[in-house]
């Protein structure tokens, strides 16, 4: 599904006033379901009578900023999610929504919950606080408990990289033509690539492409900046050194 599609299969979720106390948030990559989160917990807490949610009232504007207390997000501490996490989780769950809301409480790399943790907080999910729901992101929902699996909905997301629009479609076929003529031209490749509004969102379609059409080499070279690029390294020197791997390559 496309972020747009999931996007809506969220609202029907809020809107269909058969909330479940678990979803399990699959597949696609972790952003995406990360924003999927915020947006149930929106569009579940937000005061507008027609479209929810409005992203306009002080609940969505809130949960925004990050700043209700009604919706919390639990990541993993150092390689697992703990029982003591869990057992703090329990304490502020225990009395559900603190207003007429919802408490929506997101459990970010599920997967990596400990066997206690797990225990215990299938015990949350028998026994849930009214109006509480809980999503569990997750990159490897086959290794989370048949238990657990078993007592949440699941909403399956799929990799928004691999559904081009049109238009994003163009700008990497121009990318890629740019970047595989020869002789190769490093100054234009170098140019073309700096004047891309989202450098990271470019180079991650450009290896979808390469990747499907088998372009190893290619694909390997824009998956290393990729990856330094996401640990915050310069832009330009990264471009720079990208373009000097292909000019190697041609």
């Amino acid at each position: 599904m496309s972020a747009k599609r999931s996007e809506k299969i969220i609202r029907k979720i809020a809107q269909s006033g058969k909330i479940a106390n678990g979803y399990i948030f699959a597949g696609g990559d972790s952003q995406t379901k990360l924003d999927g989160f915020y947006l149930l917990a929106s569009a579940l807490n937000c005061s507008a009578t027609e479209l929810k949610p409005c992203n306009k009232c002080k609940n969505c504007e809130k949960i925004a900023k990050k700043i209700d207390p009604n919706v919390t997000l639990i990541s993993k501490s150092g390689n697992s999610i703990k029982i003591d996490q869990i057992r703090e989780l329990k304490e502020y769950a225990r009395y559900g929504s603190i207003n007429e809301g919802w408490m929506v409480v997101g459990i970010n790399d599920a997967e990596t919950m400990t066997i206690e943790a797990s225990n215990s907080f299938l015990k949350l999910l028998e026994e849930p606080p009214q109006r509480v729901v809980f999503v569990l992101i997750t990159e490897k929902e086959n290794i989370l408990p048949k238990t657990i699996y078993s007592r949440c909905q699941k909403v399956l997301f799929e990799d928004t990289t691999q559904e081009l629009t049109d238009e994003a479609l163009t700008s990497t076929k121009r990318l890629q033509e740019v970047l595989e003529k020869k002789p190769f031209d490093y100054i234009a490749a170098s140019s073309i690539l700096s004047t891309e509004e989202d450098i990271k969102r470019s180079l991650a379609n450009l290896f979808t492409l390469f990747a499907k059409e088998k372009k190893v080499k290619e694909s390997k070279a824009i998956l290393e900046i990729l990856a330094g690029l996401n640990r915050n390294a310069n832009t330009k020197l990264s471009i720079d050194k990208l373009c000097f791997k292909l000019w190697k390559e041609n």
